[in-house]
């Protein structure tokens, strides 16, 4: 008889003791929602769970990078096509200068306009971005472009922008260097930039630019080849800077697919994550209402027991 009550003793309280722990359990999943606390639970999903986290915090961070490659790449499609209103004016001026019937007084007048054209483009090309940074100026931090002691337009940047990861193994490159999309043009017989076309239109227009016997015997001759010269390089750079547009919007529409790719891919991962890991709050609660009145049952039982006669002699 001893031995029979002690059995259900100790069996009552094994079960009272895994009611609690069942209970305790199904109350920190409800309260955290998570089912998965530790590696202990279920290593696998643990380490699974760890991984897709991981990913989830890269993928994030890819995701804000393309967000800031776009920003960036639109300011410069909005720069390039300010700087392409520029380079046009410039060339409809100089068709219009081209006319025999134009006067020294209206060259000057073209000349001067041209100057201004040469400040706004010189201000185009030193757009900085969001950061701060010069747009065009490479790996620089002050302006991308100045002018030296003769007053010619210079490139002062260095280096190239270091690219921005939009992936575990892709980057892109969100904005020109300013050298090589106004620079390295082709200008009769050598090469030339941008804000040398103008300033060159500018000094034949106003009568400074130096005498070269090269491109003709007479003063008149000269201006004609300059004028000339200038329509030609002018169309070259229209060429240079639509062909850079589209190379940002090439890049822009990249950047689209990858926005979707990430949104897509940050979907997958957390539906897995979310199936490995978050409790199922109702069916814990019914499973904890369940708990608690089995509990409750061993509970009564084990006071019927402990109230047995001979309890008092059980060692």
């Amino acid at each position: 008889m001893q031995v029979g009550t002690k059995q259900l003793f100790d069996g009552a309280l094994f079960n009272m003791g895994r009611l609690n722990q069942q209970s305790a359990r199904l109350q920190t999943e409800i309260s955290t929602t998570k089912k998965i606390q530790a590696p202990s639970d279920d290593s696998v999903a643990f380490a699974r769970i760890t991984q897709i986290k991981r990913s989830l915090a890269d993928e994030t961070q890819f995701k804000s990078n393309v967000s800031f490659a776009s920003s960036l790449l639109d300011q410069a499609d909005s720069a390039l096509a300010a700087m392409e209103i520029q380079v046009n004016r410039a060339r409809e001026i100089a068709l219009a200068a081209s006319n025999d019937i134009v006067s020294a007084a209206d060259r000057k007048a073209y000349a001067a306009e041209l100057n201004g054209i040469l400040d706004t483009m010189v201000d185009i090309a030193n757009t900085r971005d969001v950061r701060g940074l010069p747009l065009f100026g490479g790996a620089a931090t002050g302006d991308a472009f100045g002018r030296d002691a003769n007053g010619k337009v210079v490139w002062q940047g260095e280096g190239e922008a270091a690219p921005i990861p939009i992936a575990s193994n892709s980057s892109i490159a969100a904005a020109g260097r300013g050298a090589r999309l106004f620079g390295g043009l082709p200008s009769g017989g050598g090469s030339t930039d941008i804000f040398a076309m103008v300033q060159n239109l500018a000094a034949a227009l106003d009568g400074t630019a130096p005498d070269d016997p090269s491109l003709g015997d007479t003063p008149q001759a000269q201006l004609r080849a300059r004028i000339d010269q200038g329509i030609s390089d002018f169309a070259a750079a229209t060429d240079r800077l639509g062909n850079a547009r589209a190379s940002v919007g090439a890049r822009g529409a990249r950047l689209v697919v990858e926005t979707e790719r990430l949104t897509e891919l940050a979907t997958t991962r957390e539906i897995e994550r979310s199936g490995l890991e978050d409790a199922n709050i109702a069916e814990n609660l019914a499973r904890l209402q369940q708990v608690m009145l089995a509990l409750e049952a061993s509970q009564s039982s084990f006071a019927k027991i402990s109230q047995m006669s001979l309890f008092d002699y059980i060692r």
